[in-house]
Protein backbone atom coordinates (compact mmCIF):
# COMPACT_ATOMS: atom_id res chain seq x y z
CA UNK A 1 0.00 0.00 0.00
CA UNK A 2 2.81 2.88 0.76
CA UNK A 3 4.13 1.85 -2.66
CA UNK A 4 1.43 2.30 -4.58
CA UNK A 5 0.89 5.49 -2.19
CA UNK A 6 4.44 7.19 -3.14
CA UNK A 7 4.01 6.04 -6.81
CA UNK A 8 1.33 8.47 -6.99
CA UNK A 9 3.06 11.65 -5.32
CA UNK A 10 6.10 10.86 -7.65
CA UNK A 11 7.02 13.82 -10.12
CA UNK A 12 7.31 12.56 -13.60
CA UNK A 13 10.23 14.46 -15.30
CA UNK A 14 9.48 14.54 -19.80
CA UNK A 15 12.20 11.65 -20.35
CA UNK A 16 10.43 9.12 -18.54
CA UNK A 17 7.77 8.79 -21.35
CA UNK A 18 8.41 5.53 -23.43
CA UNK A 19 6.47 4.75 -26.71
CA UNK A 20 4.24 1.49 -26.30
CA UNK A 21 3.22 1.39 -29.23
CA UNK A 22 4.53 -0.01 -32.41
CA UNK A 23 7.45 1.79 -33.96
CA UNK A 24 7.34 1.43 -38.23
CA UNK A 25 10.18 2.62 -40.42
CA UNK A 26 8.89 5.49 -42.55
CA UNK A 27 11.78 5.48 -45.07
CA UNK A 28 11.58 9.15 -47.13
CA UNK A 29 9.74 10.65 -44.87
CA UNK A 30 10.60 14.65 -44.11
CA UNK A 31 9.26 17.18 -41.88
CA UNK A 32 9.60 20.85 -40.96
CA UNK A 33 10.20 21.30 -37.06
CA UNK A 34 9.21 24.62 -36.16
CA UNK A 35 9.94 25.84 -32.42
CA UNK A 36 10.63 29.20 -30.78
CA UNK A 37 14.21 29.92 -32.26
CA UNK A 38 14.20 28.18 -35.55
CA UNK A 39 12.76 26.00 -37.97
CA UNK A 40 14.57 22.72 -39.11
CA UNK A 41 14.36 20.30 -41.61
CA UNK A 42 14.34 16.63 -40.53
CA UNK A 43 14.08 13.21 -41.68
CA UNK A 44 11.73 10.78 -40.14
CA UNK A 45 13.59 7.81 -38.65
CA UNK A 46 10.04 5.71 -37.48
CA UNK A 47 6.30 6.68 -36.61
CA UNK A 48 4.01 5.17 -34.03
CA UNK A 49 0.72 6.35 -33.24
CA UNK A 50 1.34 9.53 -30.89
CA UNK A 51 4.99 9.77 -31.89
CA UNK A 52 7.89 10.10 -33.95
CA UNK A 53 11.49 10.29 -34.04
CA UNK A 54 13.14 12.34 -35.82
CA UNK A 55 17.03 12.51 -37.44
CA UNK A 56 18.59 16.03 -38.65
CA UNK A 57 22.63 17.49 -38.64
CA UNK A 58 23.14 19.46 -35.20
CA UNK A 59 22.55 22.57 -34.98
CA UNK A 60 22.55 23.56 -30.89
CA UNK A 61 19.66 25.16 -29.05
CA UNK A 62 16.27 23.33 -29.51
CA UNK A 63 12.78 23.97 -27.61
CA UNK A 64 10.73 21.35 -25.41
CA UNK A 65 7.54 21.97 -27.62
CA UNK A 66 7.88 22.00 -31.60
CA UNK A 67 4.89 22.20 -34.24
CA UNK A 68 5.57 19.79 -37.14
CA UNK A 69 4.89 19.34 -40.47
CA UNK A 70 5.45 16.15 -42.09
CA UNK A 71 4.66 13.86 -44.44
CA UNK A 72 3.93 9.89 -44.93
CA UNK A 73 5.21 7.79 -48.06
CA UNK A 74 2.22 7.02 -50.07
CA UNK A 75 0.11 9.53 -48.12
CA UNK A 76 -0.79 12.76 -50.69
CA UNK A 77 -1.97 14.87 -47.23
CA UNK A 78 0.51 16.89 -44.81
CA UNK A 79 -0.02 16.21 -41.06
CA UNK A 80 0.49 19.27 -39.01
CA UNK A 81 0.61 18.22 -34.94
CA UNK A 82 2.26 20.10 -32.20
CA UNK A 83 4.52 17.34 -29.73
CA UNK A 84 6.88 17.96 -26.70
CA UNK A 85 10.24 16.33 -26.89
CA UNK A 86 10.50 13.37 -25.55
CA UNK A 87 14.66 12.36 -25.56
CA UNK A 88 17.53 14.22 -27.56
CA UNK A 89 20.38 12.09 -28.54
CA UNK A 90 23.70 14.10 -29.98
CA UNK A 91 26.17 11.57 -32.02
CA UNK A 92 29.43 11.63 -34.22
CA UNK A 93 28.37 10.10 -37.78
CA UNK A 94 31.42 7.74 -39.02
CA UNK A 95 32.48 10.78 -41.45
CA UNK A 96 32.68 13.52 -38.42
CA UNK A 97 29.63 15.01 -38.56
CA UNK A 98 27.43 15.44 -35.32
CA UNK A 99 23.99 14.72 -35.53
CA UNK A 100 20.48 14.75 -33.09
CA UNK A 101 18.38 12.65 -32.56
CA UNK A 102 14.88 13.90 -31.05
CA UNK A 103 11.83 11.76 -29.67
CA UNK A 104 8.48 13.88 -30.29
CA UNK A 105 5.13 12.57 -28.59
CA UNK A 106 2.32 14.29 -30.06
CA UNK A 107 -0.01 16.23 -28.19
CA UNK A 108 -2.15 18.27 -30.10
CA UNK A 109 -3.34 17.63 -34.17
CA UNK A 110 -6.36 17.76 -36.08
CA UNK A 111 -8.28 14.28 -35.16
CA UNK A 112 -8.33 13.17 -39.22
CA UNK A 113 -4.35 13.93 -38.99
CA UNK A 114 -4.12 11.89 -35.78
CA UNK A 115 -6.22 8.71 -37.45
CA UNK A 116 -4.32 8.90 -40.87
CA UNK A 117 -1.03 8.31 -38.50
CA UNK A 118 -2.35 5.74 -36.38
CA UNK A 119 -4.24 4.25 -39.93
CA UNK A 120 -0.86 4.37 -41.52
CA UNK A 121 1.53 2.43 -38.08
CA UNK A 122 -1.17 0.03 -38.21
CA UNK A 123 -1.54 -1.01 -41.39
CA UNK A 124 2.53 -0.73 -42.17
CA UNK A 125 2.74 -2.98 -38.90
CA UNK A 126 0.48 -5.11 -40.01
CA UNK A 127 1.45 -6.27 -43.70
CA UNK A 128 5.27 -5.15 -43.42
CA UNK A 129 7.07 -7.86 -44.19
CA UNK A 130 3.94 -9.88 -45.67
CA UNK A 131 5.79 -9.84 -49.53
CA UNK A 132 8.77 -11.96 -48.12
CA UNK A 133 6.92 -14.36 -46.02
CA UNK A 134 4.85 -14.98 -48.95
CA UNK A 135 7.65 -15.09 -51.13
CA UNK A 136 9.36 -17.61 -49.19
Amino acid sequence: MANDFLDCLKIRGRFETRRLLPRIPAPGAFCTEISEFQERYSMIADVSPRGLRLHRPYSGVHSDVVQLEFDLPGIDELIWAQGTVCFDSVWRSADGQMLHTTGVQLERAAGRHLRMLREYAFDQGRFAGYSDRRAM
